[in-house]
């Protein structure tokens, strides 16, 4: 009787024993799928960061439409200043342009970079066989800033042209028409200050002084031939 009540302890142990070991199994198995599964999410959370990332960089690259290296320019490009100084060559076609002259027929006497009113100017100064010219034009702009031409020796230009008989002036009206078509502009565009007769080293002149957009200007013209003797415009 004791035996058999041995035989059924050590039988109940046994399938004790094989539960608990049964347990430990199954437990460890989940843990360690569990385990898996948390580095497969941190793997998968971890990748699709750095796959957004590199969208992030690449959708900001197309964006701009622009490499590194571009960007870079652009930005040197913008930090330009916009005030440099047109070269001397530059300033000395503008005024051979308006003087309507060739380089070839000058001699020029004058070339400097200065400030006149604060502003900086090329002065150019330049003859031709027949007229003496001194310009200042805009180192930044390359614009005219002021102009002045005259006959080079007119002392001697018309002499006996004083209005005796049988030489006949051309008239304040025509003068006024010569020196507004010279500067370039239309009678209903500027304002006369003074139109008169006069003498200039012993030749009879109509002086002629008017305003267009702020800009004043001078005229001397032969009152007998209606060449221009001398112009001026600041």
């Amino acid at each position: 009787m004791k035996k058999a009540e041995g035989f059924f302890k050590i039988k109940k142990a046994v399938k004790t024993a094989l539960c608990i070991a049964e347990a430990l199994i199954i437990f460890g198995v989940t843990a360690a799928c569990a385990a898996d599964d948390n580095g497969k999410n941190i793997l998968n959370e971890s990748g699709t960061d750095k796959k957004a990332q590199s969208s992030d960089i690449s959708g900001t690259n197309k964006q701009d439409g622009n490499s590194p290296k571009e960007s870079q320019q652009n930005t040197e490009s913008a930090g330009k200043t916009s005030n440099e100084n047109i070269s001397l060559e530059e300033a000395k076609k503008a005024a051979l342009s308006d003087a309507k002259v060739k380089e070839s027929d000058v001699v020029y006497t004058k070339e400097k970079l200065d400030f006149e009113d604060g502003i900086k100017v090329y002065e150019i100064e330049f003859h031709t066989a027949a007229y003496e010219y001194e310009y200042e034009i805009n180192a930044i702009t390359g614009e005219i800033y002021s102009k002045e031409a005259e006959i080079r020796g007119h002392g001697s230009i018309g002499q006996g042209g004083n209005g005796a008989a049988g030489e006949a002036y051309i008239g304040e009206e025509k003068a006024k028409e010569k020196a507004i078509s010279h500067a370039g502009l239309s009678a209903s565009g500027v304002k006369f200050t003074e139109v008169k007769l006069d003498y200039d080293d012993g030749i009879k002149v109509y002086e002629i002084e008017f305003y267009s957009e702020g800009r004043e200007y001078e005229y001397e013209i032969n009152a007998l031939s209606g060449e221009i003797v001398k112009h001026k415009m600041d």
